[in-house]
């Protein structure tokens, strides 16, 4: 697989410790700019419910699933409850030989193997710093039932993952508790770093 020269398309990355907002910005961007694709990622686990196969997950059994890692399909691939979750390299270099724009959730280890994969101009990706620490607690106690303790572990560990700020293409720090202000400003950076761009 690679990425042909003249390819326009771009795949954006929005990456940041839990409680900042990534997914409200991921998902209000796919909002505004309906023509972006949202990388599947790949699981073993069973399908539920009303979940559709290649919109939710591709659903893998876990014989192809490994097949798909000794042949180095994975941009990144891990296991949790038992099951094994991955994002496919496929769909995202197809997408950008395609002149599209593809958006995925990565860990910071992907966005390191992807800023290996592909050409610089073909890849953006914005850390969204957390904000300040009476904030952040706030947010996790607010999301989860958890003790203080466990709170606490969890902003020594997301001050650890500021480290990776700085792989990133641009910073952006929401405005707390403003989300419409907070996508203005997130929206301009998109048009500068992506949209602009293509």
């Amino acid at each position: 697989m690679e990425i042909k020269n003249s390819a326009k398309g771009m795949f954006v990355v929005v990456i940041g410790p839990s409680g900042v907002g990534k997914n409200t910005m991921a998902s209000m961007l796919m909002d505004k700019h309906p023509d972006m694709i949202f990388s599947v990622s790949a699981t073993t686990r069973k399908i539920r419910g009303d979940e559709v196969d290649g919109v939710n997950y591709y659903y893998l059994s876990e014989e192809d699933f490994k097949n798909k890692i000794k042949n180095d399909e994975f941009v990144e691939w891990a296991i949790y409850a038992d099951n094994y979750y991955g994002t496919l390299k496929k769909p995202i270099f197809d997408a950008i030989n395609s002149d599209k724009i593809i958006i995925a959730d990565i860990e910071y280890q992907g966005l390191l193997q992807m800023n290996k994969l592909l050409p610089s101009k073909n890849i953006v990706s914005i850390f969204l710093l957390p904000p300040s620490d009476d904030v952040l607690i706030k947010r996790l106690k607010a999301r989860t039932n958890i003790s203080d303790i466990a709170v606490k572990n969890r902003i020594a560990a997301i001050k650890g993952e500021l480290v990776y700020s700085d792989v990133a293409t641009v910073k952006f720090e929401p405005i707390d508790g403003d989300i419409d202000g907070s996508f203005e400003k997130f929206d301009e950076l998109a048009n500068k770093y992506i949209f602009n761009n293509i």
